[in-house]
């Protein structure tokens, strides 16, 4: 079979897959190095349809990837594939098949790449109009695998008759689309049926002769989608997220009108109508769904409604925390070993062995980069997993996605995480070196003697906070303890040379905030990286322990202040009295 045969085979064809066609084309590849027409057919087929960001393009690479020892991007197809010769074989086609589908790649591949190919911006007014004209003739024949194939098309068609700013094109467009989505919309396939109603609220200008039918097809949806959560919302939850999405084009709608009365009737509604599968789902889904709820109401300038579901996601905290089941798992150990382990960490003298202790439990980042790497390569999915932390309460206060600063965030809590793990080989730790009397509150204190951190006038603090440490009441201990760390970190800051307090507006200074505090230091190179990230993490950081936030602002439950967190802070103080104060340079003139 030659190439014109398998093009005459696919031309009178309404409807067919690029990928079996590329298939076929595939199948004659022997002849591909001698064949500049085969070529330019198989790189045609083998771009994938729906639009490309990055190329800021309709058609796009079937897969990418980032080479692991350079991060160079690599495209499959690329279109730095595209010669002029292929861009020159691709105008000559679209002038010869009559297939409205051929004619659409042929065009929307020159439109596309065709400015990349010659360097200027080619004047290919008629391939535009082609394009469009195709596309259009492609959804009429009724022949897609899918509906939304059709969709595709007729968006990319448009928005490109916007661009050629061609009414005519604009009105065949919609009327062709307002029929398409009548035929094929469903109220449970929201791809098929918000295009009209996304393309109004753009260019209701343009368009508005469609409008009064295209939110009455919209408003009948969202009545009936209420309907349905009111009356199955019991059963199922597949309504309530349809009826946000039809409420949040709507509300995008009306916001235009400036009519704010519709967009708080509609998401009034809506929330009722969310509520009923609440029972259904449970308690971490209700909060999840009002947390949504709140962004949706914010996003209209409703902070006051957003606001007032803090009270009802508050009341499901107590529910929240009956439906988290405690996970447990059995480790098991070797006894010789660890013997070994904690022995060869007790030798040298107590100051030496102190010091072995805080070096063993400081995370290093570059270890724990690696950690969360194998975490993520031996569990995929979880990876990909939207994660919501929780406080002692119930109440979700971070989330944890793969947006713009996942990665990041995951190793925070990644990191938070391996620390409470290791917290029972630092309370074995700690055991072996009392039973040695190395670790006492007087090793302890003398680690904290003489230190220009530490304000001789809030010593008597320091002592009572070390003494409840030992004494085991950590809840005491640790609500000393994390002011006093606060407290000193500030003194290595202005001993550092670094600002710890900035202007207010009204002309007076404030305290900077101890995650800004951090952060200064860090610049100044008077915090290693790896201690930066210990302290942040223990108390600043969000994703992380953030015990010293926690504890200000009273979101913690007596509980909470265990020997684990009692522990970490000791260790983090010891920790940051291990640090040497660089003297500032003398720049004086005397």
């Amino acid at each position: 079979m030659s190439l014109n045969d398998i093009l005459s085979k696919y031309e009178p064809l309404d409807g067919f897959s690029f990928d079996d066609l590329l298939r076929d084309l595939n199948k004659l590849c022997e002849d591909c190095q001698s064949s500049l027409n085969l070529k330019a057919e198989i790189l045609a087929m083998s771009f994938s349809e729906g639009g490309f960001k990055e190329w800021n393009s309709f058609y796009g690479p079937t897969s990418s990837w980032a080479r692991k020892n350079t991060g160079e991007l690599i495209h499959i197809p690329d279109k730095n594939d595209i010669t002029s010769e292929i861009l020159d074989y691709w105008l000559d086609r679209i002038n010869k098949t009559d297939n409205p589908m051929l004619k659409m790649r042929y065009s929307g591949l020159v439109w596309d790449f065709g400015k990349l190919v010659t360097g200027i911006e080619p004047e290919f007014r008629e391939v535009k109009t082609v394009f469009i004209k195709s596309a259009y003739d492609a959804v009429k024949k009724d022949k897609l695998e899918h509906p939304i194939i059709g969709v595709e098309y007729l968006e990319c068609a448009i928005l490109r008759a916007f661009s050629l700013n061609n009414k005519v094109l604009i009105d065949e467009g919609m009327n062709i689309l307002i029929k398409y989505v009548s035929k094929y919309s469903e109220d449970q396939k929201p791809g098929i049926w918000a295009l009209p109603l996304r393309l109004l609220i753009k260019h209701s200008k343009t368009i508005g002769a469609f409008e009064m039918n295209i939110i009455c097809d919209n408003e009948d949806r969202f009545e009936r989608l209420y309907k349905k959560c009111l009356d199955r919302g019991k059963e199922t939850d597949v309504y309530a997220h349809l009826l946000i999405d039809e409420a949040t084009l709507l509300a995008d709608y009306y916001k235009l009108k400036n009519n704010n009365d519709k967009i708080l009737d509609i998401l009034s509604r809506t929330l009722e109508g969310v509520g009923q599968s609440f029972a259904l789902r449970g308690a971490m889904w209700a909060q999840i769904m009002l947390e949504k709820m709140q962004d949706v109401y914010r996003r209209y300038n409703c902070d006051k409604q957003a606001n007032r579901l803090y009270i009802e996601i508050q009341k499901l905290g107590s529910k929240v925390i009956s439906e988290i089941i405690p996970n447990e798992i059995s480790l098991p150990l070797d006894r010789k070993a660890m013997n070994d382990y904690f022995d060869y960490l007790l030798q040298g003298s107590n100051k030496e062995v102190l010091d072995t202790y805080i070096l063993e439990y400081l995370p290093r980042l570059s270890v724990e980069k690696e950690r969360q790497k194998e975490e993520n390569a031996k569990a995929p999915l979880l990876d990909l997993a939207h994660t919501v932390i929780y406080d002692w309460a119930g109440m979700p206060i971070s989330h944890i996605e793969n947006g713009e600063n996942g990665e990041k965030n995951k190793l925070s809590y990644g990191i938070y995480r391996r620390m409470l793990i290791l917290s029972f080989l630092m309370q074995i730790h700690i055991e072996k070196m009392k039973e040695k009397g190395i670790y006492t509150y007087d090793s302890i204190i003398d680690r904290f003697k003489n230190s220009e951190l530490i304000d001789d006038k809030q010593r008597i603090q320091l002592e009572r906070g070390l003494k409840a440490y030992f004494d085991a009441d950590y809840l005491v201990a640790c609500h000393l303890l994390v002011p006093m760390f606060e407290s000193s970190l500030r003194r290595l800051a202005a001993l550092c040379g670094v600002e710890v307090m900035s202007a207010n507006k009204e002309g007076g200074n404030e305290y900077k905030t101890m995650d800004v505090l951090l952060e200064k230091l860090k610049e100044s190179k008077n915090i290693p990286d790896d201690v930066f990230i210990y302290f942040q993490n223990v108390f600043t950081d969000k994703f992380g322990w953030n015990i010293r936030n926690l504890i200000s602002h009273g979101l913690l439950q007596s509980e909470a202040f265990n020997k684990t967190m009692a522990d970490r802070i000791v260790h983090a103080f010891i920790t940051l009295m291990m640090i040497k104060v660089e003297p500032m340079a003398d720049n004086s003139n005397v």
